[in-house]
């Protein structure tokens, strides 16, 4: 390891924010990112007991949050008492609160200039790199001293106080080198399961029940298998729970959702949020229909985005502010934003369908490296759902070879499909579907959402559960 790299701390109430932070900024030279932390006691914790030494922080406002309570003057405690005990170390802030914020004006009167407001279509991860080697001015961030005296803040106009921190202070007492070495290989081991612990504290109440956040992917094995439709139909049965979802459309792909939900009636000026952060304007407007966020191409104004940058596509998934986000991949799971998706993603919904030949394509090929094992096992979080599909088919001997466990999505009324497309209304809409699916919705939900959500589960007229097939 390079002596000379640049040790940067990423604290984030979100993981999947905060993991794409580190994935981004580990990829430039001359960076680690040693620690993701996502409160702010294991933020103080780990500065106090690493033997690193960190070169910066690069913090989102929300780190102290609780619960419902954002504890913004406890935050600027902490900073305070940050810039006292580590004066050496860069801070960076990524603030969601808008100018005229008591809470602004607070972190420059501590001398934290580098402030970054979210709703800048400008930035960036490589700015906030750039701007914590170089510094931002004073001049830049005065406009943030100017406060808003309508916006509630300290009981006690006093300013920031320090605080104590309680730790065991590793400093002083240093592990054997045998010990810690143990120690880090185990922590390498465990890394998934301590990142879903500190996922618990990222957290949304939705009608007296916590909410974690999901990153949900959808994708098929070919085209036209049914994936945007088994994403469609994901996407509105958990916003049917009253939980806000935000659907992310594949901009490599000409758009379809917004024709699909009659856009240009519902939404006629809509552009999505990719034209914004491709093209750093300011045109998008929010497309929410029936408790789903749409982040979708309009064909009308926009083209399919060949050339999107990881990092655009990241300001857009990291803009939603919704518990659940599902991104329709399509069949592009070989693109570099999909392959590191796969990664953080906590579901992958792989769509196939009873087709001899395309599953043996699957099992000879491999084309979708993302979603494979270096021992050409299918990848732990990968959900596989036969589409027009039975029970004794999904049951055949031709897919034992190439799946273990299979979610059923049977073969629906043409019909009843159609009136909805043509209706341009969710399958939702129809009664005879959601009877139909009923059994799947249950299954599904319970999967995803916590079980407060289960109490006015009912009784199934037809059953399509997930099978196990043996080998």
């Amino acid at each position: 390891m390079n002596a000379d790299n640049k040790h940067i701390v990423v604290g984030m109430i979100d993981p999947a924010m905060a993991n794409a932070f580190k994935t981004f900024i580990q990829k430039k030279e001359g960076y680690i990112i040693p620690e993701v932390v996502v409160s702010e006691e294991d933020l103080l914790k780990y500065l106090e007991e690493t033997d690193d030494e960190i070169y910066g922080l690069i913090l989102t406002s929300d780190l102290a949050k609780k619960l419902n309570d954002l504890r913004l003057d406890y935050l600027s405690n902490v900073l305070v008492t940050l810039r006292e005990k580590f004066p050496h170390i860069r801070i960076a802030i990524l603030s969601s609160e808008r100018v005229g914020h008591p809470f602004l004006a607070e972190l420059v009167n501590m001398g934290i200039y580098n402030i970054f407001l979210r709703q800048d279509n400008n930035l960036s991860v490589q700015l906030i790199l750039d701007v914590l080697e170089s510094g931002k001015s004073f001049g830049e961030v005065s406009l943030f001293r100017k406060v808003d005296p309508g916006i509630p803040w300290r009981k006690m106009d006093s300013g920031p106080s320090t605080i104590k921190i309680e730790t065991s202070n590793k400093r002083n007492h240093p592990e054997p080198k045998e010990k810690k070495q143990e120690k880090e290989k185990r922590d390498k081991q465990i890394i998934k399961r301590e990142f879903n612990i500190n996922f618990q504290q990222t957290e949304t109440k939705v009608i007296g029940v916590t909410v974690q956040p999901k990153l949900i992917l959808v994708g098929g094995a070919a085209n036209r298998v049914g994936s945007s439709f088994f994403a469609h139909y994901l996407s509105f049965i958990l916003a049917e729970k009253d939980i806000s979802v935000s659907y992310l459309e594949n901009p490599y792909r000409y758009g379809y959702t917004y024709d699909r939900y009659w856009g240009e009636g519902l939404s006629g000026n809509y552009v999505s949020p990719f034209c914004d952060f491709h093209f750093q304007r300011d045109d998008s407007t929010d497309w929410n229909y029936k408790n789903v966020y749409m982040n979708v191409l309009n064909p009308l104004k926009e083209n399919p985005y060949d050339k999107l940058e990881f990092e655009t596509f990241l300001k857009v998934l990291l803009s939603q502010r919704t518990p659940i986000k599902i991104v329709d991949v399509g069949v592009d799971w070989n693109n570099e934003i999909y392959l590191e998706l796969c990664q953080m993603a906590d579901y992958i919904f792989f769509i196939t369908e009873p087709d001899p030949f395309l599953n043996q394509v699957l099992i000879e090929k491999r084309p979708y490296p993302s979603l494979m094992k270096d021992n050409g096992e299918w990848i732990d979080n990968l959900q596989i759902v036969m589409n027009k599909a039975t029970y004794k088919i999904a049951n055949h001997s031709i897919f034992n070879d190439v799946f273990d466990d299979i979610w059923i999505l049977p073969d629906l009324n043409r019909e009843e499909i159609f009136k909805c497309e043509s209706e341009r209304v969710p399958i939702t809409n129809s009664k005879r579907l959601v009877e139909d699916l009923e059994s799947l919705t249950n299954e599904l939900i319970e999967m995803i959402l916590p079980q407060e959500f289960l109490k006015k589960k009912t009784k199934t007229k037809w059953k399509f559960p997930k099978i196990t097939v043996s080998r």
